[in-house]
């Protein structure tokens, strides 16, 4: 097994939450009133009142990111791409389309679109997720973008709450143990004035990733740890009105595993 995050296959796509919740051609009574709680929750402006303050112009200039993985002589090249388009419907990274949004279908969760995983369209300003390369020359993608927050919080605290994705060596999502990849939950508590962000991310029989970082403008940066897993870095961005959301990235520093998050202000 090779231990680095650029280890997806097409199996990993399988094995996520990625039933469409309801389409135009219909669906049954269940999967059509689990969207439409998602469809109002996502558009629900957080009760919060705060003060505000506008974001930094090169903040608002780059809207998400992604890492794109490639593996040279056994060993795992990660580029860091950065956007400056706030599509949460499609991505175009290293010359590559990626299709966010299937039309015609509105999925809660988590949504298999040919080879991409996206999360999820609960949220309303960001999506998360990984494309897997069509074959020997493209690249593995995990990536994350959305409509940054242009008026941040100055005071109050906040909790966010969510989705992510845990890719790396000893990380088996289906049952025969063939990949390296697996989705989980995300949980934040944030000090708008002391511009402080932590929390974790986790997934079923990975170790916990500890997440502590310091938030400029509408950005955070910072560490990830875990007692199991290789040090590592995040970053990620605030979404949305009054940074109702949020997403990143998480790294190792010896590239020995990945993640994407996304969560939601409860």
């Amino acid at each position: 097994m090779k231990n680095a995050i650029v280890k997806f296959s097409l199996t990993a796509l399988a094995a996520f939450t990625l039933a469409a919740c309801g389409s135009s051609g219909g669906g049954n009574s269940d999967n059509t009133a689990a969207a439409s709680h998602d469809q109002k929750t996502q558009v629900t402006p957080s009760k919060t009142n705060l003060p505000t303050q506008n974001s930094t112009k090169a903040n608002q200039t780059v809207t998400g990111s992604a890492f794109v993985l490639s593996e040279q002589d056994d060993k795992v090249q990660v580029k860091n791409v950065k956007f400056n388009d706030a599509n949460i419907n499609q991505l175009e990274v290293d010359g590559r389309k990626i299709t966010l949004i299937y039309p015609g279908i509105y999925a809660g969760n988590w949504q298999r679109i040919n080879n991409t995983a996206v999360c999820c369209g609960k949220y309303a300003n960001v999506r998360m997720g990984v494309s897997l390369s069509n074959g020997p020359t493209e690249k593995d993608i995990l990536f994350y973008n959305g409509a940054p927050t242009q008026n941040m919080p100055v005071t109050g605290l906040a909790s966010y709450k969510g989705d992510s994705i845990i890719s790396g060596e000893n990380i088996e999502a289906d049952r025969e143990g063939d990949i390296d990849a697996a989705t989980g939950q995300s949980s934040f508590d944030v000090d708008f004035g002391a511009k402080r962000l932590s929390g974790s991310i986790t997934a079923n029989n990975v170790p916990t990733i500890n997440i502590s970082a310091n938030i400029s403008g509408n950005s955070f940066e910072g560490t990830a740890k875990s007692t199991k897993l290789t040090d590592g870095a995040v970053e990620g961005k605030f979404y949305g009105n009054n940074a109702v959301e949020l997403g990143g990235l998480a790294k190792a520093n010896d590239n020995s595993w990945g993640a994407g998050f996304v969560g939601k202000k409860q």
